[in-house]
């Protein structure tokens, strides 16, 4: 495959997302279920069955997860493995979507539908400064390979340049409404995290304030220098390889380049400092667009470039 999203079909309401692919759908189609998992590329079946030696002897314990319209199969998977279809995965939100409290954005799939993923978009949004917005989104993942846990989490999309804010929810412990395992009470807690949700906007508030501190601190190149240094992991002092350093150098550019950079929040501040960061993330950083999709939203082992702005700024 020429890309980790699945060619098999990706869904979007509105602008074409920055990862460039997709089927698009009305804005009364993002309420509707049905045919969002059809445009998605989602409306089938995963199914687990056992797995047997090529002698045919069915090992104990063992399964196999599988596509139902084509047999692909995803991975192995034990006995407690429970199976999440789809179309259950999108019903988490029909009590949101009949109140028009949130809409569906986007959705689709990562490895030919191994990897899931629902986006929702939040009514209304907030405003760092006059003219510089955010977005406010609850995404809903899990595996059918069971490489990964089902995770209901907040993220964020700056409105001037579609960058993702996905480390803005702060910590794991407050960026997740839900973290689970695939067995057997896997719905029944998704149900207690569906009474959560109203801490979204709560949490969304609280975060924007972290915006608003970083958009009134003006912030020095050095230490804007010194911040993408620790951001990429790099030696604070020093020079640096070329691939490094043409990595420093895009950071800083975008810093004052990127849309929304020229903005009166960004302009020489910490917010736009980490507007940099975030835009390099979600539109040039990795291998390829998907690699970056599947590392924002789902990998979270990289530097809290929030919290390290947070950080500088305050000291």
């Amino acid at each position: 495959m020429a890309h980790a999203i699945s060619d098999r079909g990706m869904m979007f309401v509105g602008q074409l997302p920055w990862h460039g692919l997709g089927r698009q759908v009305s804005a009364d189609d993002s309420y509707n279920i049905d045919r969002c998992i059809v445009a998605a590329g989602l409306d089938w079946d995963t199914l687990k069955v056992p797995l047997f030696t090529k002698e045919g002897r069915e090992v104990p314990g063992a399964h196999a997860t599988i596509r139902s319209d084509d047999g692909y199969i995803f991975g192995t998977v034990g006995d407690v493995y429970t199976v999440l279809q789809n179309r259950d995965a999108f019903r988490f939100f029909q009590p949101f979507l009949d109140t028009k409290q949130v809409s569906i954005e986007t959705a689709g799939s990562l490895y030919d539908g191994a990897v899931v993923w629902i986006l929702a978009k939040l009514a209304g949004n907030l405003e760092v400064t006059y003219g510089d917005q955010v977005d406010k989104y609850l995404c809903l993942s899990h595996s059918h390979d069971g490489s990964r846990k089902l995770n209901v989490f907040g993220t964020g999309t700056r409105v001037v340049c579609q960058n993702t804010l996905n480390l803005a929810m702060g910590s794991k412990e407050s960026r997740f409404f839900g973290s689970m395992r695939h067995t057997k009470t896997m719905e029944t807690r998704l149900d207690s995290v569906r009474e959560d949700i109203a801490r979204a906007n709560h949490l969304f508030l609280l975060e924007v304030e972290k915006y608003r501190f970083l958009a009134g601190k003006d912030v020095t190149p050095a230490k804007q220098a010194e911040y993408f240094r620790k951001v990429l992991g790099l030696p604070e002092s020093g020079d640096l390889p070329t691939k490094s350093a043409n990595r420093l150098n895009r950071l800083v550019e975008l810093a004052e380049t990127s849309p929304g950079a020229d903005l009166k929040s960004a302009k020489g501040t910490w917010w736009g400092a980490l507007n940099g960061v975030t835009y390099f993330q979600s539109h040039e950083y990795g291998r390829s667009q998907d690699a970056r999709l599947d590392s924002l939203w789902f990998g979270g082992d990289g530097v809290d470039a929030l919290n390290l702005a947070l950080e500088m700024a305050s000291a």
